[in-house]
């Protein structure tokens, strides 16, 4: 895991933010417990944004534009089509009540892999206006965002 930020203040009126951020995480789940190493599936979770902020006021009023950039990827893929095989061991075999799991091998099984991941850019501008009197003192806060995100989410199993 990989962040950093870096705020600028070029003059008494201004600020400028620049944030990032990078998770490269690869590890596998299944494969422990009573469940043999061939059931394992790969897991990644990577994640990769940034985004930039400038703020702008004056006497009685706030400008804030926000670009930001993502590019995230959590999934769980299979690494064979094999099935799980669950070993059981029925200490009355007249009956399945009382059964005890013993091992699961083969691959990962039924129900084992997701893709899910997002990628795109957001622009957002608030404009903040204070100290507006008018039967009172009130503050009128204005704005747009505008998200262009691609979603994917799927079951790979």
């Amino acid at each position: 895991l990989y962040f950093g930020k870096i705020d600028l203040e070029p003059s008494s009126s201004d600020r400028v933010e620049v944030t990032g951020k990078l998770r490269v995480e690869h590890s596998v789940s299944g494969g422990n417990g009573q469940a043999a190493a061939s059931t394992e599936a790969p897991y990644v979770n990577d994640d990769k944004r940034a985004d930039i902020r400038w703020q702008h006021s004056g006497n009685n009023w706030v400008n804030e534009v926000l670009l930001a950039y993502q590019n995230t990827n959590s999934s769980t893929t299979t690494t064979s089509a094999s099935p799980q095989n669950q070993y059981i061991f029925y200490p009355n075999p007249a009956s399945n009540a009382g059964s005890v799991p013993l091992i699961q091998v083969g691959g990962p099984g039924s129900g084992v892999g997701a893709i899910n991941a997002q990628k795109g850019w957001t622009l957002k501008d608030d404009f903040t206006l204070s100290n507006i009197e008018l039967a009172g003192d009130h503050t009128l806060r204005a704005g747009f965002s505008y998200g262009d995100l691609t979603l994917t989410t799927a079951n790979s199993s």
